[in-house]
């Protein structure tokens, strides 16, 4: 089984392409136009081109200008999901995995048609450099994975590097790269790439900060909240909020941004900012009644998806009882689990605590190993300023 792509440019005309089936079989257009086209979906064809001359019939009847010229490519491209269930045929190494198969594939089949400017075969480039998405285990390359899903996204095939951006922010912490990934992403019409790159830009990661900048990302992209993930809905909230609450816009507004850490809580329990954020509101009664049971709830939701701030929060909450029992012992824990992530405030905590014998024995071995380890953080963080 093979997939038969159809890329097409058109001149002066509308499309509307939204399905297209000739034999019952699922057709992946590749348009040049990125203000009609935002997404796309690769179909398994049948194995033939038989269907070519009721293809073409079937894409005019969808013009709505008879004038309009269209331009064909077709790429026979493998697909390689088969690739996993290939018998033994000597291609496998120890491991199982078809990787000489792969290989050949990639040189004789795929790579031609992506230096071609087939979109697909480009976003299939990708994905072999990516070491993840195909069954492959030695090709992992970033810089080329980066290079081809930017291309590929320029044929609206965007969902890659939207991925890839996140990747690189969340797990890599390469944020140049992750700012360039959006960037492209987009360009080429990723509301979710926009979102992110407005979050970029609001704390100075790969970029330099700029908090209108950020604003401005991110309520162009919510004017369009259908075509986004939840997970970036509540991204492009958030960073409005946080604009609202430094005055981004020229003005201030801490009600405005309540408002909008709320919506960014509401949509995405995941965005742990978004809860760390509501969560301190609560604790100080900004723009709403203080509620340290809520606080500290809200400590713990952002803690379990990832917030180190939240971490140590939760240690002051055990330590001094607020929002909760006191629980010195318990305390002690988020404070060593934030400190281990380089949360100065919680390494100081510790030292104080080891000094004093607050929730373990004193210790002023440990109490100095902690100081030491905050003067070493503030001198690398004075050196590469």
């Amino acid at each position: 089984m093979h997939i038969i792509i159809i890329s097409f440019v058109y001149e002066d005309g509308k499309l509307s392409l939204d399905e297209l089936m000739i034999d019952g079989a699922n057709v992946l257009i590749e348009a040049d136009n990125r203000e009609k086209f935002k997404e796309f979906e690769s179909f398994t064809l049948l194995d033939n081109l038989d269907f070519w001359d009721r293809l073409v019939a079937r894409i005019k009847e969808r013009i709505d200008n008879d004038d309009v010229k269209l331009h064909f490519d077709i790429y026979e491209l493998p697909d390689l999901s088969y690739l996993a269930d290939l018998p033994e045929d000597g291609c496998k190494d120890e491991n199982n995995n078809s990787d000489a198969r792969l290989a050949e594939l990639i040189s004789m089949r795929i790579a031609p048609a992506a230096n071609d400017g087939c979109g697909y075969a480009q976003k299939l480039m990708g994905d072999y450099y990516s070491g993840s998405s195909v069954p492959s285990s030695l090709a992992c390359d970033a810089v080329e994975e980066e290079k081809w899903y930017k291309a590929a996204a320029k044929h609206g095939l965007v969902r890659d590097l939207e991925l890839l951006g996140e990747c690189r922010y969340r797990y890599d912490k390469n944020y140049e790269s992750a700012a360039s990934c959006c960037r492209e992403a987009a360009a080429n019409g990723s509301l979710d790439a926009q979102a992110l790159l407005a979050l970029l830009y609001l704390k100075g990661l790969g970029v330099e900060q700029n908090e209108k900048k950020a604003l401005e990302l991110a309520e162009e992209a919510m004017r369009h909240p259908k075509c986004m993930y939840i997970f970036y809905k509540s991204i492009a909230a958030w960073v409005r909020g946080k604009c609202y609450e430094s005055g981004a816009n020229n003005s201030a507004n801490p009600q405005k941004a309540f408002m909008f850490y709320q919506a960014a809580h509401d949509t995405s329990k995941e965005f742990a900012e978004a809860a760390f954020d509501l969560a301190w509101n609560y604790e100080c009664g900004f723009d709403t009644e203080k509620d340290e049971s809520m606080a500290f709830r809200l400590y713990h939701e952002a803690a379990e998806h990832g917030s180190v701030k939240a971490l140590y929060a939760l240690g002051y909450c055990y330590e001094r009882g607020f929002g909760t029992k006191v629980d010195v012992k318990r305390a002690i824990s988020f404070y060593k689990k934030a400190a281990k992530q380089g949360h100065i405030d919680a390494m100081d905590s510790l030292a104080r605590c080891f000094e004093n014998g607050i929730g373990v024995e004193r210790d002023e071995k440990q109490a100095a190993k902690w100081r030491e380890k905050i003067w070493s953080l503030s001198v690398d963080e004075a050196a590469s300023t």
